[in-house]
């Protein structure tokens, strides 16, 4: 996986969302004469983006401290808001695993590829699946059921 130098590590939100944000202090402290309280403003509000929020906000010039504390509430909603996205993403990962798990694992499922494999004609006779070591594991009924059980129930929280 091909990590984005743009990016920093750790971000709390979403990566559209800090890039508006730094584009909109950017623009906002784009003169030549702001140019410190910029940074300084753009290291606050990435430093916070990426949960050091225990970083003392008197050491900065006082403009950056009012941009920054202007855009608080802001990034406060987009901190939450993405938490809560990325905790949904997470539930619907596990449903669809759970889903796939007991759809692999049904016997109806298993009778059907090896019936398939074993009335095909043109297979050779030692013939291995090539997705043998891809397939799910042999579940028996009540492993089955478990599962199904915590599918219902996740399906209820969400």
């Amino acid at each position: 996986m091909r990590t984005n130098s743009r990016y920093p590590e750790g971000l709390l939100v979403s990566r559209k969302f800090y890039s508006e944000i730094i584009t909109r202090v950017e623009t906002t402290l784009s003169s030549t004469e702001h140019q410190e309280a910029r940074d300084e403003a753009l290291g606050l509000v990435k430093s916070y983006l990426c949960g050091k929020k225990n970083r003392k906000i008197e050491a900065v010039s006082e403009i950056a401290g009012v941009v920054f504390n202007l855009l608080l509430p802001e990034l406060d909603k987009a901190i939450t808001r993405s938490a809560r996205a990325r905790k949904a993403a997470s539930k619907r990962r596990k449903i669809n695993f759970l889903e796939t798990l007991i759809e692999q694992s049904s016997p109806a499922k298993r009778l059907q590829s090896t019936s398939a494999v074993n009335n095909s004609e043109t297979t050779p006779t030692n013939y291995q699946g090539e997705d043998s070591e891809n397939q799910a594991p042999i579940l028996n009924r009540r492993q089955r059921r478990a599962l199904q059980r915590e599918l219902d129930r996740q399906r209820r929280r969400s």
